[in-house]
């Protein structure tokens, strides 16, 4: 009969032998292949767990020489180049990744995340945000993503859109903590300092260990002009004890800058020299040996303040204008006694300046930072605490002063070191006084020293 030719049973038994051991060396091949994927994978993820990033890289490279590339293979090698800071390499291995992802698009979406944040690292921003935005049009909650692109807008000092996205994500997600502080310091940076404050403050209840946010947090107070909790704050700050040197110096500076701006003088210089009392850098030291001079002049301890920024200019003439202030008093150093005159110690300014007048019936009848005023007779004395000159409007306040007391008047002695300026040389109350300065007061403080105990 003409067709198909039948088969003997022998050789149906020899054909199916053969499909079976084909298909039986197909299954074994398959599952040495998933195997070694599994092995390879493991391994090079326990490699990249301990560190030893170019063992790894070596292990990936090795297998893809002798197979077809692998999904899990191909994203532990760019983890590795990842981690080795080849962002061109890891680049590379995650797009091929995106490539042999498959259909779950949860996958694939973290494998193109992973190409963002290289694109980041490469400069690539433009390439960055629209690996983003591909992810946020196929899943427009997806939080990862929103977080990436409030960053990559944060990043590039694109503030207002990183506001944007940040709340769009805050408000479905409102308990995500690095989502929460990225937009505090966006809040910040934009100038709305209640608003931040509000943030940070939350994050302090929730996120105590991130010590930025006490940083940060010090920063807002100071805008808004609470400087005891801002420097509060920054004592806190200063608390954590891994703190790098750069960190720890940029608290100290703020510090010392908020307690000069609400003339805490006095806390100012003791904190002042108490860094100074710390290891520093150099540029630090400098810096805190400025403010710490500020501090010291606006307390009323002008000579120790000239004296500081003369060691300022010793160290580094070209340091802000200390080297122009050093020059303007430098013959001022060699006279340790006016560290009596100019001082906040109240009680020592009093008995240097009734040494002076020895006569002991002279009455205190004023106390003020800018001067005393001593009273005997109708004659007035009065002692400028400051080294500058008095200028015009310094002079027209004494006037008010003594003209207020509506006592008997027979004359105005006053001690000033640099006397008065050249407008001031024309006040009419310049005319009817009598100026003790320079030379003259020196040798008047030189013999009050003497019978200082």
């Amino acid at each position: 009969m003409w067709g198909i030719p039948q088969l003997t049973d022998d050789i149906l038994i020899i054909v199916l032998g053969v499909i079976a051991a084909l298909l039986a060396g197909i299954i074994v091949f398959v599952i040495v292949r998933l195997v070694t994927v599994k092995r390879v994978d493991h391994e090079m993820k326990l490699l990249i767990a301990a560190k030893k990033y170019e063992a790894a890289a070596a292990l990936g490279e090795e297998y893809l020489k002798r197979h077809k590339p692998e999904f899990a293979v191909l994203i532990a090698l760019g983890e590795a180049y990842d981690m080795m800071q080849d962002w061109t390499k890891a680049l590379k291995y995650y797009s091929d990744a995106s490539i042999t992802a498959g259909k779950n698009k949860a996958v694939y979406h973290s494998v193109v995340v992973r190409l963002a944040r290289v694109c980041e690292r490469l400069g690539r921003h433009k390439d960055a945000l629209s690996y983003y935005l591909m992810i946020l049009e196929a899943d427009g909650s997806n939080a990862e993503v929103l977080y990436e692109i409030a960053v990559h807008h944060y990043d590039t000092r694109n503030l207002k859109k990183a506001r944007e996205y940040i709340e769009q994500l805050l408000k479905f997600r409102p308990g995500l903590i690095d989502a929460r502080f990225l937009y505090g310091k966006t809040l910040f940076e934009t100038g709305q300092f209640a608003s931040a404050l509000k943030q940070f403050e939350l994050l302090e209840k929730y996120d105590p260990e991130n010590r930025e946010v006490f940083f940060l947090k010090g920063r807002c107070l100071e805008n808004l002009k609470m400087f005891n909790d801002a420097v509060n704050a920054l004592e806190t700050y200063l608390s954590f004890e891994d703190l790098i040197a750069e960190q720890r110096e940029r608290a100290m500076t703020s510090m010392l800058q908020m307690l000069l701006k609400s003339k805490q003088h006095r806390t100012g210089v003791e904190k002042a020299e108490k860094f100074l009392g710390g290891e520093l850098t150099d540029g630090t030291k400098k810096e805190i040996m400025y403010l710490c001079a500020n501090l010291k002049k606006e307390l009323g301890e002008e000579y120790k303040s000239v004296l500081m920024f003369n060691e300022i200019a010793r160290i580094d003439p070209g340091f802000r204008d200390a080297g122009m202030i050093a020059k303007k008093y430098e013959k001022l150093v060699q006279h340790s006694i006016l560290s009596k005159y100019f001082t906040s110690d109240e009680e020592m300014f009093d008995k240097v300046c009734r040494n002076i007048l020895t006569n002991p019936s002279y009455q205190l009848v004023h106390r003020g930072l800018d001067q005393y005023i001593y009273l005997r007779g109708g004659n007035y004395a009065v002692f400028f605490r400051h080294i500058d000159p008095i200028n015009y409007a310094q002079m027209s306040a004494l006037e008010t002063l003594i003209g207020a007391r509506r006592e008997a008047f027979g004359g105005c002695e006053i001690y000033a070191l640099y006397g008065t300026d050249n407008d001031t040389s024309v006040h009419p109350w310049r005319k009817t006084s009598d100026v003790i300065e320079r030379d003259e007061l020196l040798k008047k403080l030189k013999k009050a020293a003497e019978t200082l105990s």
